[in-house]
C-alpha cells in the first residue's frame, strides 16, 4: 500500500499526509472486506438452508458466534463452511468454539 500512498501524493501534492494515511487505511479496509465477504455470504447461505432462517437471522447467528468466542467473523464463517454446519440447532452453534469442533455448551 506504500505505492498507493506515494502515487496519491504525486497526484495530489497539496493534500496532507494525514489525508493520505486515512485514504490508504480506508482502501486497505475495503480490500479486506472484499476478500472476506464471499466467505460470510456462503456461510449465511449454509445457515439459511440448514435452519430455514432469513439472511438477516443467519448473519446474526454468525455475529453472535463471533462475539461469544471472540473470533473474527470471517473465521467463524470459514468454520461453518468447513464443517458444513454440523451443529444440532442454532443455540448449539452459538456456543461452539470455531477453533475446534467440540461443543463447549457443557462447560458453561
Amino acid at each position: 500500500m506504500i505505492e498507493c500512498a506515494s502515487e496519491f501524493q504525486s497526484l495530489y501534492p497539496d493534500e496532507s499526509t494525514g489525508t493520505t494515511d486515512r485514504l490508504v487505511t480506508e482502501n486497505e479496509n475495503l480490500r479486506r472486506k472484499l476478500q472476506t465477504l464471499p466467505v460470510i455470504e456462503q456461510a449465511k447461505g449454509i445457515l439459511m438452508g440448514r435452519y430455514g432462517v432469513r439472511a438477516d437471522d443467519a448473519f446474526e447467528m454468525l455475529r453472535r458466534w463471533s462475539q461469544d468466542t471472540n473470533t473474527k467473523l470471517h473465521l467463524v464463517a470459514q468454520t461453518v463452511i468447513s464443517h458444513q454446519c454440523r451443529a444440532e440447532d442454532p443455540e448449539t452453534l452459538s456456543r461452539r468454539d470455531p477453533a475446534s469442533t467440540r461443543d463447549t455448551s457443557a462447560e458453561t
